[in-house]
Order: C-alpha cells, then structure tokens, then sequence
C-alpha cells in the first residue's frame, strides 16, 4: 500500500529550497549604484496633416501633399511643398510617395452557367408618373412693333455681342454654356479662344509647360503678340487653329478683337491654375510668375485690345479632382481672381463661393471626373447662374 512521505522530509526539502539571504559562508550581496540621466536630445518632427496653404508653418513640422510626406526647413505660408526650385528652401521630402505595383495575372474565365428557367409573365405595371417639363426651347424672333408700341428687352445685353477666352469649360461640350447664355439674352457670339487644360499662365509646372496659358495662341502676349494658327501647346490639347478659327495669322490679340468687336468679354479661366504656381500678392506687376502676376496680365491684355468693353471674369467651381493638389487650390485661386478684377472695376460671376456646388452636391452637379459640370450641371447650375449674373450687370455702351 502507498504511504506518504514523513513530514520531516517534506520540511527539509522547502528549507533546502530557499535561497540564503543571511550571510551563508562568506558570500554578500551587492546593489548596483543609479545612473545619472542624459541630456534632452533634439526636438522631434510633429506632424500637422495634409499641407494648408494658410497655416503658418515653422522649421520641423511635417505634412503631406500629392501622397508624398514633407518637412518644414524654415518658417513659410502660402508655399505648397512640391518638390521643384519654388519650394526647395522651406521644403524636404521626407518620405517620398511609391510607385503603383504591377498589375496582376488576368484571372482564368469561369465556366458558363447554365441557362435557367423561364419565369412566369408577370403582372401589368402601374403608369408611371409624369415625366418632368423639358427645357425652354430658344425663343423665336422678336415679331414688328406694333402701332403705339415700343419694343420690349427681357436682358439689358439684347442684341449684343461676346467674345470668349477660356478652358474646356468653353471649348468642349458643344458650346453649350455659350449657346444658353446667347438664347437667354438674345447675343451673338463673335469671338471665341479657348481649349481644354488650359491655365491661367503657364510656367511649366505638372503637363502646364512655359508656352501655355491665356495668350498662348499670340506668344503668351496679349499685347504685341501675333497669332501662330500651328503652335501646339506643350501639354498637346489640340492647335491654336483648333483653338480660335476666327483669329487671323500675325494679328495681334488687339487686332483680332477690334475686327470682332463684341460687345462683352468673357474670361472663364482658373481651373487649371493651382499648386505649381505661387499665389504672391496684389502687389505683383503683371506677367510676374504668381498667380495674381498672370491673372493682371491677362487683365491688361483683354482691356488693352478694347478700351472701355465689359469684362466679366468667370470663377472657377469647386471640384473634387485632386489631381495636383488643384481641388485644395480652387479657392485660392477665385480669391486672387477677385481681388484682382476688383482693381480693374470687373464684375466676377462667383462660381466658387455663390455657385451651390460642394462636396454634398458633385453627384448631382458635376460628371465622374469630377472636374466638369455634366449635362445638368450646365442646364440647371452653370448656365442660369451666368444668366442671372448678367441680368445685373449693365452694358457700358
């Protein structure tokens, strides 16, 4: 039978256990003596976000911008870290955003299903309800006045004429902001340069090369200038040919606008002038490389060829591309338009601000690339606010 073992053996082995803490032999315990702290190390980077052209940045804080990472070098405001010449002495890339990966394998098709059974016919609809009232067509000519009578203007701007400079807003689409707004007020249009990727003045930031920008089409002067109907842009959207059909080869922007004589002057530029380009200031002479520099050269362009015509400037939307940073930069950029246009007595049709257009309502107003309005942004945003505006805007005939 098993017995357990005695309690003087269990109590002999615990003693044995424990370790001697009381001077066993000759062996003594010894404590190590505390280090002294170092000194504090450097201040470490703090990062602030997604780069804002309004923050106030000092030496050490980090950003990021165009998927790449930034730090600051030395205190700065209004200069976007892009990587070029204009940003090197406040800017050093810190992580620098990767390549895409390759792409992968093309999947091996799946076998064909089998065909299913037919269903039942099903039930009759319901009608459905009444479609919505389509767009107000042109109006008809204006029929003779009658005996007594005096002829009647719906639009201070009825039987006046227009010119056009601008971006893709202008050249694609059809024409189809130009058309509403010369059915509404009964204008004509006589003048007319404008192409997609357009900016304001190029410098060669991004695909905007130095022979691009307002007057690209008369040697980006709008003043002594001529017109080169072959010249190509450096980004490759289409010749100055394309461009302006009404423009006579070696005519100044003068010439060709006092041979056309409209009556108003339409600027609807901006959208493709962003990051790459510094913002500066009122201050800045015309043709300087900011943004204000190019919007008072094109200013001085336009009022040059044709004392004393009404200039509209026409802002640019908010959008929701980020390509380049350009959806951060737009109210940056409708900014300087206004202060600029203000020097000059110009009214600004405020697309930006005043339009309706947001991140809540891109779906609604502007088409996938989210760069462009789509078929109902035009008809039923972008057309009317333009129309509106020009109701309250008087000739100066």
């Amino acid at each position: 039978m098993f017995r357990p073992r005695s309690a003087h053996l269990v109590f002999l082995v615990l003693l044995a256990s424990v370790p001697c803490f009381c001077g066993c032999g000759t062996s003594q315990v010894s404590l190590r003596s505390a280090s002294t702290q170092g000194p504090a190390g450097p201040p470490g980077l703090i990062f602030t976000g997604p780069y804002n052209p309004f923050t106030p940045y000092v030496a050490t804080d980090v950003v990021t911008y165009s998927g790449s990472s930034y730090v600051a070098l030395a205190p700065s405001t209004g200069i976007p870290p892009t990587g070029n010449s204009a940003s090197s002495s406040a800017w050093a890339v810190l992580a620098q955003q990767g390549a895409p990966g390759p792409q992968g394998l093309q999947g091996v098709t799946g076998p064909q299903g089998l065909q299913g059974v037919p269903g039942p016919t099903g039930a009759q609809g319901l009608p459905g309800p009444t479609g919505a009232t389509g767009t107000m067509g042109p109006s008809g000519p204006s029929g003779p006045a009658g005996p007594g009578s005096t002829t009647q203007t719906r639009s201070p701007w009825n039987g006046k004429t227009f010119g056009v400079l601008g971006d893709s807003y202008s050249a694609a689409f059809g024409n189809v902001w130009q058309q509403g707004v010369a059915n509404y007020h009964n204008m004509t249009k006589v003048f007319q340069d404008a192409r997609a990727d357009r900016p304001i003045f190029g410098i060669g930031g991004g695909s905007y090369g130095t022979g691009t920008g307002a007057f690209e089409c008369y040697g980006n002067d709008g003043i002594n200038g001529t017109f080169t109907p072959n010249y190509t842009p450096e980004n490759g959207y289409g010749s100055c040919l394309a461009a302006n059909a009404t423009a006579v080869p070696g005519h100044t922007f003068t010439q060709d606008i006092t041979a056309a004589n409209p009556d108003l002057f339409f600027i609807q530029l901006g959208t493709n002038s962003f990051s790459f380009m510094p913002v500066g200031s009122t201050a800045d002479a015309a043709g300087e490389v900011t943004m204000h520099g190019g919007i008072k050269a094109v200013l001085n362009g336009v009022h040059h060829a044709k004392p004393g015509m009404r200039v509209i400037w026409i802002e640019p939307l908010q959008i929701g591309d980020t390509t380049d940073g350009r959806a951060s930069q737009m109210q940056v950029v409708s900014q300087a338009i206004d202060q600029e246009c203000a020097f000059y007595g110009d009214p600004v049709i405020k697309m930006w601000s005043e339009s309706g257009v947001n991140s809540y309502s891109w779906g609604t107003f502007l088409s996938s690339d989210l760069l462009h309005p789509s078929t109902f942004g035009f008809q039923h945003m972008y057309i009317p606010k333009i129309n509106l505006a020009l109701n309250g805007i008087t000739p100066l005939d």
